[in-house]
C-alpha cells in the first residue's frame, strides 16, 4: 500500500513536469485530438483547458474503485491511492493512447512534434510496458515507426529515447518475472507463447529490455509488430 502511495506521488510529479515541457503546439495537437476548441488561447488556457478535458475524459471513463480492505484511516489513503493512479492513467492516456484506431492525423502529428521527428516519419504502434533499469523498472510507452524504435517514459526525470531502426542489431524473445520482482531477462530457445519480454542490442553495445506485466498483455502483438517493421525497413534498405 506504502509502496503505491510512493509510487503515484513519483508519478503525478513527473506528469506535471512533462505537461509543462510540451509546447503549445503539443498543447494543441492533444486538444484537437479531443476536438476541443483551442483557437487564440494562451498557454495558461491552454494548461488548464488540457487539464480540465483530462479531468472531463476521466469522469467519463470512471472505473469503480475496488473495496476498501484496510480500516479507519487506511481506508481513506487507499481510495486516496487508487484515484490518484486512475487520475494518471488517464492523464498519460490522453498524450498516447494505445491501439491503431488513436493512429489518426492529430495523433501522428503529435508523436512527431514529441519526439522531433519530420513529417515524413510515420507511426505504426505503440504499447504500454515496462524498461529494465540498473536496479528497478519504468512504465514506459513505446513507439514503433517507419525508421524508429522510441520509448519515453520517468526515472528521476524524463526518459526519451529515439534508436535508429539501423542500429538495432538483434532482438531476443524471453521472459522477466511480470512482478517486477526478478529483472533478470530469462531468454527463450525458440519463441513461445509465454513470452512476456525482449532485449534489444544495438550497434553501440548497449542492451534494452522490456517486459510486460499482467496488466500489459500486449507483448506479441508488440514483438510483432517490431519485428515486422525491422524487416520491412531492412528489406528497403537492402534494395
Amino acid at each position: 500500500l506504502y509502496e503505491n502511495f510512493f509510487s503515484s506521488t513519483f508519478y503525478i510529479f513527473y506528469f506535471h513536469e512533462i505537461m509543462d515541457k510540451l509546447s503549445n503546439d503539443d498543447l494543441k495537437a492533444i486538444l484537437k485530438a479531443r476536438n476541443v476548441p483551442c483557437d487564440g488561447m494562451s498557454r495558461e488556457q491552454l494548461l488548464e483547458t488540457v487539464q480540465s478535458s483530462s479531468s472531463a475524459e476521466k469522469a467519463a471513463d470512471a472505473s469503480p474503485a475496488p473495496a476498501p480492505s484496510h480500516a479507519g484511516i487506511l481506508d481513506s489513503l487507499d481510495s486516496a491511492i487508487h484515484s490518484s493512479l486512475k487520475t494518471i492513467e488517464n492523464g498519460l492516456n490522453s498524450l498516447f493512447n494505445t491501439g491503431s484506431k488513436y493512429l489518426d492525423q492529430a495523433h501522428q502529428a503529435s508523436f512527431r512534434s514529441f519526439y522531433g521527428f519530420p513529417e515524413s516519419e510515420q507511426l505504426f504502434g505503440e504499447f504500454k510496458c515496462n524498461v529494465t533499469t540498473t536496479y528497478s523498472y519504468s512504465f514506459v510507452i513505446t513507439h514503433i515507426s517507419s525508421t524508429h524504435f522510441s520509448f519515453s517514459g520517468w526515472q528521476q526525470g524524463i526518459l526519451k529515447y529515439k534508436i535508429p531502426l539501423s542500429d538495432i542489431t538483434e532482438v531476443h524473445h524471453g521472459s522477466v518475472d511480470p512482478s517486477g520482482k526478478d529483472l533478470t531477462f530469462k531468454p527463450s530457445q525458440t519463441p513461445s507463447d509465454s513470452d512476456n519480454a525482449a532485449m534489444i542490442k544495438t550497434k553501440d553495445g548497449k542492451s534494452h529490455v522490456f517486459f510486460f506485466s499482467a496488466r500489459n498483455l500486449n507483448f506479441h502483438d508488440w514483438i510483432g509488430q517490431l519485428e515486422s517493421t525491422l524487416a520491412s525497413y531492412n528489406s528497403t534498405q537492402a534494395q
